[in-house]
């Protein structure tokens, strides 16, 4: 299993990876489609990702990836039961 860390910004995002024996990796990908998919193709199913709480948060969350289980964030919540904001 690895740990990532979300850092959102207003253009792009920054990732940490971190895996089980300590070695970091950190990644910063274009808050866009390109970016997004980008991230996808770099995350496993055992990922567990924690990502910060902000406005860009429900455009990361809607956008980002399909819902799996594991992907959670710091509260626990699952990153898909974000309620998709009006407009987005």
């Amino acid at each position: 299993m690895r740990y990532l860390g979300v850092d959102l910004h207003t253009t792009n995002f920054v990732v940490c990876f971190l895996s089980e024996q300590g070695k970091v990796r950190v990644v910063t990908f274009s808050l866009n489609a390109e970016g997004l998919a980008a991230f996808r193709r770099q995350l496993r199913v055992d990922d567990s990702v924690a990502v910060e709480a902000g406005q860009t948060t429900y455009y990361f969350s809607n956008r980002k990836i399909p819902p799996y289980p594991l992907w959670r964030d710091r509260m626990g919540a699952s990153m898909s039961s974000v309620p998709e904001r009006e407009g987005a």
